[in-house]
């Protein structure tokens, strides 16, 4: 004794876009188009806040380029290596 799906709609194997109505123990001549899931409606996500290794990554850079400003300033302004003597 086989058993068979129960009565309802399934993908039609020749035509995979459409459903076939299969009464219990037959295909009948009946077809539709599948009917689409209604998507969820989307709620806007807050912005992302940068993560810690973003936030560690341009403090460094801060950091290297105040001071690369301070070298820089001490070289040109009083760069002479005698202690301001004269």
């Amino acid at each position: 004794m086989s058993s068979s799906p129960p009565p309802g709609w399934y993908r039609d194997p020749s035509y995979p876009l459409t459903e076939r109505w299969w009464d219990g123990s037959a295909w009948t001549d009946h077809r539709r188009q599948p009917e689409q899931p209604v998507p969820l409606p989307t709620q806007p996500r807050p912005p992302k806040r940068p993560g810690r290794t973003k936030l560690i990554a341009l403090a460094a850079t801060g950091a290297v380029l105040i001071a690369g400003a301070v070298t820089g300033g001490v070289l040109v302004l009083g760069g002479d290596g005698d202690g301001g003597q004269e």
